[in-house]
């Protein structure tokens, strides 16, 4: 009998048997042999899980979001300050920032792993891997395709290679699906201009970000694309006129846009469109992102394809 048959038969012989026996245990074991270990290639620091985390701390608030959003929140022990979604987060211990991370608070909290978005400093990463944390930094996505790795790479990391990607995978393909109907429905359409403002009347996305991306995936023109920095000259406010208004309600008032110059002559206060976003859910890139470009695309481009939000999965 050839040896490599004779090996399969082997271990087909030994995984059957332990079923049989009912040991729950070695067969667990053996089916993590083949989840763990998982190589992280998307973080920017040598990144390799070797087993099923059951402790982790976030000090993303995106990546917070994500791993509740993937059914595995219950294995955060910390989240950094920031993460305030969903109210789950509430409850568990808040250890400071990736600038400043409460050093003492995350050792009392023996993590396994520790999620970042960005690299912390020096002696702070030094610290953390003293602990014997496994330090994983996942960038943010600077476009949507970006945001599906991100995905994957958390799925992985709790529930390793194969049942990682399948639980990533069903989260955010019906999201996906439909965000891909409305980028070719608007091929060749011309796009409405719009600026999208966030924190006042000059604060907004420009060209170099995430959310001017997502714009023109959605078939949206951004007045700003030729700025930088999320900052609009005030001097040249006069001559933004434009068709769409997106606007964070939490920091600018309807009033405001209708009185100021650049935006109380535009098509888009004579026209009404003008249309409130949430715009923390779209920077966390999240399901409540998924959700909110659905809302953009429905509201700039009504009936472009039928918009309905997909249906999330159980936990």
């Amino acid at each position: 009998m050839p040896k490599k048959l004779f090996m399969s038969l082997l271990c087909l012989t030994i995984l059957f048997s332990l079923c049989a026996c009912g040991e729950k245990g070695l067969v667990e074991t053996v089916k993590q042999s083949f989840e763990y270990p998982y190589e992280v290639t998307i973080s920017t620091l040598e990144a390799s899980v070797l087993e099923k985390p059951e402790r982790v701390v976030s000090l993303s608030p995106s990546l917070t979001e994500i791993a509740f959003s993937l059914g595995v929140g219950d294995r955060l022990v910390g989240v950094s300050d920031f993460c305030d979604y969903p109210e789950q987060t509430e409850a568990l211990q808040h250890i400071g920032t990736i600038q400043n991370p409460n050093l003492a608070a995350i050792k009392e909290l023996n993590p396994q792993i520790v999620l970042c978005s960005a690299s912390p400093i020096e002696s702070d990463l030094i610290a953390l891997q003293q602990m014997g944390a496994l330090v994983v930094i996942i960038p943010r996505a600077t476009n949507l395709d970006g945001v599906y790795p991100i995905y994957d790479a958390v799925g992985c990391i709790f529930n390793g290679k194969s049942e990682g990607l399948k639980t990533a995978s069903a989260i955010y393909t019906p999201y996906k699906e439909k965000l891909n109907a409305i980028n070719a429905a608007v091929q060749g359409k011309t796009p409405p201009n719009a600026v999208y403002l966030t924190e006042n009347l000059i604060t907004m996305a420009t060209g170099d970000t995430f959310e001017s991306n997502l714009l023109t995936f959605l078939g949206i023109s951004n007045l700003a694309a030729s700025n930088t920095d999320w900052t609009y000259p005030k001097d040249k406010l006069s001559e933004l006129k434009p068709e769409v208004i997106l606007y964070d309600a939490s920091n600018i008032k309807p009033k405001d846009l209708a009185e100021a110059d650049g935006y109380k002559d535009s098509t888009a206060i004579k026209d009404n469109a003008v249309y409130e976003i949430n715009s923390t859910a779209v920077a966390r890139q999240g399901i409540r992102m998924f959700k909110e470009l659905l809302n953009i695309s429905d509201l700039v481009n009504p009936g472009i394809v039928p918009v309905k939000t997909p249906t999330e999965t159980k936990k």
